[in-house]
């Protein structure tokens, strides 16, 4: 345990207040990239901004990082006010998606050159520089250059060049899009890892849910430079706030079909009433995720089996029920054996349901 404490950097928490940032290009027209967004990232733990292409958040981490001025709001770590500090003066270390590693340097000078810059005497920054190294366990490829280097392990030298400097704060961007499936699995394991044992606040930009559930303490979904939802990966996955949350989460995705509310009572639009609902009357789409579905002989939705897939332990059964066109999904047991063309009856264990013109969800 002695040497684990010997690793923990001091964290802070990261503040974000009413933080926006407007791009202007040359013809005068404005994009939104980030909106009125208030945020707190707690101190030692790793967040997960999460979103599509374009929604922000990599705007939003650089301008943690204090590569892009806010256009209004302010950025706090802990109590100090960092909004116009400069990168260099905030004690952040920064992990690009292309590692930007120095070629014509070895590993060991790549880490130790962040301490150049700060004057450290050497022999201090050698040690750090092992100590980061063993760390992130590549003590034995100090000596190689980058070239010489799998993508995980320059992965790790990034990782371990920006932790030398004994950060406050370690940002990461998209830092595992560059890998393979196999070690994009092993490196973000490793990521959790040292972010464990080092205790600093992190804060990892990706559009890859999965990345971000696996081992996120908390994530921040984002769209269109808002917050939609912040908390525990797997609360925002069991209860979204509304339906882009719903749509963005989930592999397989949700079933989303258009629905009904009538007289207290929810229904498919093609009449199948699935449940009470207390709500007034309107449009609504129902949310419900594959695995949600369980196949019962008198289930309220009747369909006719579309295809049929192998995934492993479980089944999944494409569906088609009168009215609607798509098809809908369904997880079920592997020793269900279902047919094209079979006609099947689902219940179901939970349900969304959302607001047909602002996606809120009602239930």
């Amino acid at each position: 345990m002695e040497q684990m404490n010997a690793k923990k950097l001091s964290s802070v928490d990261v503040r974000m207040q009413n933080l926006t940032k407007i791009f202007v290009d040359k013809t005068g027209k404005e994009t939104r990239a980030v909106d009125d967004f208030t945020v707190t990232i707690p101190a030692g733990k790793l967040i997960g901004l999460l979103g599509p292409s374009g929604c922000g958040k990599s705007t939003t981490l650089y301008m943690i990082a204090g590569l892009h001025k806010p256009t209004a709001g302010q950025i706090f770590f802990g109590e100090e006010d960092v909004t116009f500090m400069p990168p260099e003066k905030r004690g952040i270390g920064l992990v690009f998606q292309n590692y930007a590693l120095y070629p014509h340097m070895t590993v060991l000078q790549n880490i130790m050159f962040p301490l150049e810059n700060l004057n450290v005497p050497k022999q201090e920054a050698l040690q750090r520089a092992h100590e980061m190294a063993e760390l992130v366990h590549i003590g034995e490829l100090m000596e190689r250059k980058p070239a010489q280097l799998s993508g995980g392990q320059q992965q790790r030298v990034a990782i371990a060049r920006a932790l030398v400097k004994k950060p406050r704060v370690l940002l990461l961007d998209e830092p595992l899009s560059n890998l393979d499936a196999r070690l994009r699995l092993q490196t973000r394991e490793e990521i959790k890892r040292i972010q464990r044992e080092t205790g600093i606040t992190t804060i990892f930009v990706t559009h890859d849910q999965e990345e971000a559930m696996s081992i996120s303490d908390e994530i921040v979904v984002m769209n269109f430079g808002l917050e939609q939802q912040k908390d525990k990966p797997q609360h925002v996955y069991d209860e979204p706030q509304n339906m882009f949350v719903a749509k963005f989460l989930g592999n397989p995705p949700i079933n989303i079909i258009e629905g009904v509310i009538e007289n207290n009572v929810l229904k498919m639009i093609n009449g199948y009433e699935l449940e009470s609902i207390k709500a007034d009357n309107q449009e609504v789409y129902i949310g419900i995720r594959p695995e949600f579905f369980e196949t019962k002989e008198n289930g309220k939705i009747k369909g006719v089996i579309d295809l049929v897939e192998h995934i492993g332990r479980d089944t999944m059964a494409l569906f088609q029920v009168e009215g609607y066109q798509e098809p809908l999904r369904a997880i079920v047991f592997a020793d269900r054996n279902l047919a094209p063309n079979q006609v099947i009856h689902f219940d179901y264990n939970k349900i969304f349901v959302f607001n047909k013109e602002t996606g809120a969800r009602i239930k």
